[in-house]
């Protein structure tokens, strides 16, 4: 596999996110342990995105050192 620029491969994934509906980026968000660490940030950023007031919960009850995502139903 070819190296990939960490900020192509950041706006790529972004674009790719953005274009999904919110139940291909559940899917997506359930296998997050499996993504490269550019692909869940820009995961968490489009759920944050999406949805802001659930993503200011998450951060807040998990903590700085969060590393997982978390979608609230």
């Amino acid at each position: 596999m070819a190296d990939h620029d960490p900020e192509q491969e950041r706006q790529r994934l972004t674009k790719l996110y953005a274009a999904m509906s919110d139940g291909e980026l559940d899917a997506i968000a359930a296998d997050a342990a499996e993504l490269t660490a550019v692909a869940h940030r820009a995961l968490s950023d489009e759920l944050a995105r999406r949805h802001p007031e659930e993503a200011t919960l998450a951060n807040t009850a998990a903590g700085p050192g969060r590393n997982s995502v978390e979608l609230a139903d």
